[in-house]
C-alpha cells in the first residue's frame, strides 16, 4: 500500500472527492466481521460515534506525541474498518514531523478530519441512515 503523496493535506481528500478510491473496503470489513451483518452494522455505528472524538484528538493535539498518538490510533481504526484511504492520509501525516499549533499541524488535522467526515456519510449510506 506504499504510494507517494505529493500534498498529503490535499491529494487524499480530492481522491476521495471524486469517488477513487473507494473510502470503504466493505469486502474487508465483511472479512474482519466474519460475514457478521450485525457485527458490522455494530463496527461501523461505533465508528460514527467515535469519528468527532478522533477528529477533536487531532486538532486539539499539544505536542508531536499526542499528534503521532491520535493519528496512529485512527490508522488503526480505518486499517480495521477498510477505510483504506483515511488509513493511508494517517499514515502519510504520523510521518511528518508537526509542530502543535504550526500551520502543517492545523492543515493536517483539518485533512484528516475532512476525510473522516467523508468517510461517516459514505457508512451512513451503506447503513441507509
Amino acid at each position: 500500500m506504499d504510494r507517494p503523496l505529493a500534498n498529503p493535506a490535499t491529494d487524499m481528500t480530492d481522491q476521495a472527492a471524486r469517488g477513487s478510491p473507494a473510502l470503504l473496503d466493505l469486502r474487508h470489513l465483511d472479512h474482519q466481521t466474519l460475514n457478521d451483518a450485525k457485527l458490522r452494522r455494530i463496527v461501523l455505528e461505533l465508528f460514527l460515534d467515535e469519528a468527532p472524538q478522533y477528529a477533536a484528538n487531532l486538532r486539539n493535539a499539544q505536542d508531536r506525541k499526542a499528534w503521532r498518538m491520535a493519528v496512529h490510533t485512527l490508522k488503526g481504526v480505518a486499517l480495521n474498518l477498510g477505510a483504506f484511504p483515511l488509513a493511508w492520509l494517517c499514515k502519510d501525516t504520523e510521518a511528518m514531523d508537526l509542530a502543535a499549533g504550526s500551520q502543517g499541524h492545523q492543515a493536517a488535522a483539518e485533512a484528516v478530519s475532512a476525510l473522516i467526515d467523508d468517510t461517516a456519510t459514505s457508512i451512513r449510506t451503506t447503513l441507509g441512515a
